[in-house]
């Protein structure tokens, strides 16, 4: 037991400041337990029972609402440093829970105390911790208060975790799942958002690329929902532009195939360069998820497929930095612009065009990161001939159908996304007529009113008529709708494809539409004497050609070896006129076709590295 408060509260701690420590763990705490935070404050009427005059008396309630485990509190901070600086008599709290919660911010305010002989009081008792008995009672108190947080915290994780080992602990749900009355889950009620979540997943089970996808959604004005509120069904909706960044989320939320799945991921401390310590949330894989129940719910894919959508994230990911699409048609000779990747890195390749033709060149590291060019493949001339055979050789009527399936899908994913218009259209006429029908409700004298409803209804016919003309742009780049006539048209053209491929009314643009329609891309990898070229069809199929490498004009305007080696034998025992004498007398002749000289022979020398021998000197 302590020893009498007499003994211990003494003048020299009276002269100094009595601080009275306040703090709730929460800010609901603070709201709701009221009556801890009145005993808190009561402590004052404590210290002037003590001895303390009022205006050595001061409350620091700067932590409301802050945990005790955290030692970082500007108001813990404070006192100990007005702690250590001795100008403190006293520190009251409720108890050492209420100070720190935290054995070692709890131990070295205590050791503070003792070195400025500062007095812990609470309301039971006055301790003193220079007293090896009171210290080892504190002591005790720092030791329970921390055990006590962490059976608290253990006691409400673990049932939390059985809740989710359930399925039943409520989860932030993605847009497109909501919470209906009972607590389940399930799809939104609103048409627009299913079918938008709906196609975009149908759209990368299709194209296999999520920057596809977020191209084709910008590319046909089409937008996302986001619904705030996670899984509130009155959370507000709003309509946003796809992005990589929320395509991803989508892709990754195993929500979306109706999986309940909990402890997804883990946060961890990481040290800054400047000392500092920051969380990260880091992603878990798969098979260390702490919950997962698949089909607990309605989702929009299936698990198989969700799994399969993983699987291609992960091979697109080595390349994701230059794995943009061909993009639009371009001017140029060049049929493969946009279509060729590199072989060696697999980013995109550029089309360089010169003096005597074109090359397609990799310039991913150099434009990226100042490394050198990846490869640079010439004669790109050569390359486009031998696609085109491929592609004369692939179009046979047979083939042909195959292409017309192709357009097929084109047509129906023009439909889904006609679908996709008419939904937007839909609801926001249903705005325009809403606000009309509030306009025409109001009283006509009441203008006050009429004046901020007429304004409303005059914005949503502006975003309407915005939209029907969006709208009818995305109409007109369409794909057209092939009737019974053009079909037969084609499959009759198909008999005699060579001869249009390379008549004179046969445009570069629609050559390069031909391939696009055929072809997903090129590789072009440069060997030593040829060019490897893997063509991907739409089909899946890969074939395989070689292309011979077209020799340098500058190689071949270089001297020849054996000139080269014949300089060599002779400059240990001839001069260089001696040695372009004999040169001339064998008949060889410089790279560019001239006779030697001395002077090119010195040349000649010096760009090989090959040691001069002294001019002979006139005789004594």
């Amino acid at each position: 037991m302590s020893r009498p408060h007499a003994d211990k509260v003494r003048v020299d701690h009276l002269r100094r400041k009595a601080y009275i420590y306040v703090r709730q763990s929460t800010l609901q705490q603070v709201r709701q337990n009221r009556e801890s935070t009145l005993r808190q404050y009561d402590l004052q009427r404590r210290a002037s029972e003590l001895g303390w005059s009022n205006d050595l008396i001061q409350v620091i309630d700067d932590d409301q609402g802050q945990s005790g485990a955290d030692a970082q509190r500007a108001g813990f901070q404070w006192l100990v440093a007005e702690v250590g600086m001795g100008r403190v008599g006293g520190v009251f709290s409720l108890g050492a829970s209420r100070l720190a919660r935290n054995n070692s911010a709890w131990h070295r305010l205590l050791e503070l105390c003792v070195l400025s002989h500062t007095l812990i009081i609470d309301e039971q008792a006055v301790y003193d911790p220079r007293d090896f008995n009171d210290r080892m009672l504190l002591g005790l108190q720092g030791l329970f208060g921390e055990a006590e947080l962490h059976l608290i915290r253990d006691r409400l994780l673990k049932g939390r975790d059985q809740k989710a080992a359930r399925g039943e602990l409520r989860i932030t749900l993605p847009t497109g799942l909501v919470y209906d009355e009972q607590e389940r889950v399930v799809l939104d009620p609103d048409e627009r958002v299913r079918e938008a979540v709906a196609f975009f997943f149908r759209q990368f089970e299709r194209l296999q690329s999520l920057m596809g996808v977020v191209r084709y959604f910008h590319d046909h004005g089409l937008r996302m929902p986001t619904r705030q509120g996670g899984g509130n069904p009155a959370g507000v909706l709003t309509w946003v532009s796809l992005s990589r960044q929320r395509g991803q989320k989508m892709l990754h939320n195993p929500a979306y195939a109706g999986a309940y799945a909990y402890g997804r991921s883990r946060r961890r401390r990481e040290q800054l360069p400047d000392g500092s310590w920051v969380q990260r949330e880091v992603r878990l894989p798969l098979e260390e998820w702490a919950v997962l129940i698949r089909d607990a719910f309605p989702g929009y894919v299936s698990w198989e497929q969700y799994e399969a959508n993983q699987a291609i994230l992960a091979a697109n990911a080595p390349r994701r930095e230059g794995s943009s699409g061909p993009g639009p048609l371009r001017s140029g000779a060049a049929l493969l612009t946009g279509l060729v990747r590199c072989g060696v890195c697999g980013q995109r390749m550029r089309v360089w065009y010169g003096s005597h033709g074109f090359s397609y060149a990799c310039t991913y590291a150099r434009d990226k990161f100042g490394a050198p060019s990846c490869q640079t493949v010439p004669n790109g001339s050569a390359i486009d001939g031998a696609v085109v055979q491929a592609l004369l050789a692939a179009l046979t009527p047979a083939q042909v159908c195959i292409s017309l399936a192709v357009l097929e899908e084109l047509e129906q994913q023009a439909a889904l996304v006609e679908r996709q218009w008419a939904l937007q259209l839909e609801q926001v006429r249903y705005e325009a007529e809403r606000a009309r029908r509030q306009y025409d409700l109001v009283e006509p004298e009441n203008r006050l009113v009429a004046r901020t409803l007429e304004s409303a209804w005059e914005e949503k016919l502006r975003v309407l008529a915005r939209l029907e003309q969006e709208y009818e742009q995305h109409r007109q780049q369409t794909p057209l709708h092939l009737d019974a006539g053009q079909r037969a048209a084609i499959e009759a053209l198909s008999q005699d494809l060579p001869r249009v491929w390379a008549a004179e009314s046969t445009t570069t643009e629609e050559r390069k539409q031909i391939v696009r329609l055929l072809l997903k891309e090129v590789t072009l990898t440069r060997e030593e004497k040829q060019v490897a070229v893997t063509l991907h069809w739409q089909t899946d199929a890969v074939t395989s050609a070689s292309i011979p490498l077209r020799k340098n004009k500058r190689r071949q305007k270089q001297t020849s070896p054996e000139v080269i080696a014949l300089v060599g034998e002779m400059a240990a025992h001839h001069t260089d006129a001696q040695t372009a004498g004999v040169l001339n007398g064998k008949g060889y002749r410089t790279g560019r076709g001239h006779p030697f000289t001395a002077e090119r022979v010195a040349d000649l020398r010096r760009r090989y590295a090959i040691g001069k021998v002294p001019e002979p000197t006139g005789s004594s």
